[in-house]
């Protein structure tokens, strides 16, 4: 009875440790992957990235009421004198028009008040949700104003972020830092909108507010401010994602300027484009085109980090004065923590598995990886860049050699399987502590 009892006790230690690896999976973490919007916003929290809205323009879950054009291009008046009133807010054109472009597409084209989300109640320009919209009602009780009037919210709004409970997360501070249109308009979503990032659509808020700066060039909009140069730098040319600013691509992976894809507000750039595919790396014949796939994912994660356009032609020209190609097998393992550190971003190697890849985008980061296989790598081996997870727990890339790999969705287990943990590093902005 005594073995009988201890056989029956190893058995069933035995079935639960065998149902935990089979939970566990073969790198060590569960292979079923699922976030809640909150989990996905902390996992992609800082990372420059943003999932496209559905189609371009107004929320579709926004019901805008009664509001025709005339009240709509009387509202962008009404918010572009308020925020530029020097007794006022006192901002410049490019701050408001930042503003207001993120209200545009909060609750609609021409700015709607009125506007009501159907499904969670978010009410006005600001598309304010429960304890804020609490205190948007109280506001307007306390100033003897109706709550829909576009007035009071807009002085709401004000009182938000200098004085109530928007505050201490920096918005105003934030928006006067940023150097050009796009930095502007990202800054205040991530500061005070704060949406989810499949309603973020950072490309159409920069067109709604690229708008806005033409009305005021064209003396169609304004009160008297005067705006400088620096004040629209970013606008009315190219911003930094190769996109010229004020086109519309909503995401949807155009191609832009500078030989560049533009997806989820990501630039992706191709390796074996003639602007610089052709250049040599190492001393052995070989081209970006051939072998430069390390220095161009780099190139990319600078860009993104660093807000400059850093194409693959100075990331080739820095990795070749530092000896980074290694004839008869490409890059060198240093090259990501070398690029970044010539840069100023930080990095640090990471482990082959699924949980130290989105525990660095978590952290603001981005993940470059090498690997031999199908695509999105290739069989002789291929850096790409790990750019978000998805709600689902899938993966997006930036592939610098395919034109089909960057939009989609990949398992995490399948990236992991043909990865090289020798490449695996996650890069950081520089003012990240790791």
């Amino acid at each position: 009875m005594k073995y009988n009892k201890i056989i029956k006790e190893t058995l069933q230690r035995s079935t639960l440790l065998v149902m935990v690896l089979v939970l566990l999976g073969a790198h060590g973490i569960a292979t079923a992957q699922s976030f809640t919007n909150a989990d996905l916003k902390s996992i992609n929290s800082g990372t420059p990235w943003y999932d496209p809205l559905d189609g371009c323009g107004q929320n579709p879950d926004v019901e805008g009421g009664d509001v025709t054009v005339n009240e709509g291009s009387s509202n962008i008046e009404t918010a572009y004198n308020f925020f530029t009133d020097k007794t006022g807010p006192g901002l410049s054109t490019m701050q408001a028009a930042a503003i207001i472009g993120n209200m545009e597409q909060e609750s609609g084209p021409g700015l709607r008040p009125k506007a009501v989300n159907s499904s969670s109640g978010a009410t006005g320009i600001a598309q304010w949700l429960g304890g804020r919209l609490t205190n948007l009602k109280k506001y307007a009780a306390d100033h003897n104003g109706d709550y829909w009037d576009i007035k009071v919210q807009l002085s709401f709004l004000w009182y938000e972020v200098t004085q109530g409970s928007e505050k201490v997360f920096g918005a105003v501070a934030a928006l006067k830092g940023a150097s050009n249109l796009q930095d502007a308009v990202t800054q205040w979503e991530l500061k005070f909108e704060r949406a989810g990032v499949a309603e973020a659509n950072i490309p159409q808020r920069v067109t709604y507010a690229n708008a806005i700066v033409k009305r005021v060039q064209e003396g169609k909009l304004g009160n008297g401010v005067i705006t400088s140069p620096s004040e629209t730098a970013g606008t009315g040319s190219t911003d930094i994602s190769g996109v010229a600013a004020g086109s519309s691509n909503c995401g949807s992976g155009t191609t832009g300027a500078m030989n560049a894809q533009y997806i989820d507000g990501f630039t992706i750039y191709n390796q074996c484009d003639k602007a610089w595919g052709t250049l040599p790396y190492g001393s052995t014949g070989k081209t970006i085109c051939s072998s430069g796939c390390g220095p161009t994912a780099m190139a990319m994660i600078i860009t993104a980090f660093t807000k400059q356009r850093v194409t693959p032609d100075k990331t080739i020209a820095y990795a070749n004065s530092i000896g980074m190609y290694i004839p008869g097998s490409g890059s060198s393992w240093e090259v990501a923590p070398k690029l970044a550190a010539k840069w100023g971003l930080k990095s640090k190697k990471i482990k082959r598995n699924i949980s130290a890849v989105n525990d660095v985008l978590k952290n603001g980061g981005l993940v470059i990886v090498s690997g031999k296989g199908d695509k999105p790598f290739t069989t002789k081996g291929h850096y790409i860049v790990i750019r978000a997870v998805t709600a689902d727990g899938k993966w997006k890339v930036a592939d610098s050699a395919h034109s089909d790999t960057s939009a989609k969705e990949w398992d995490p287990n399948y990236i992991i399987g043909i990865a090289q943990e020798g490449g695996m590093y996650g890069i950081y902005a520089g003012s990240v502590s790791i």
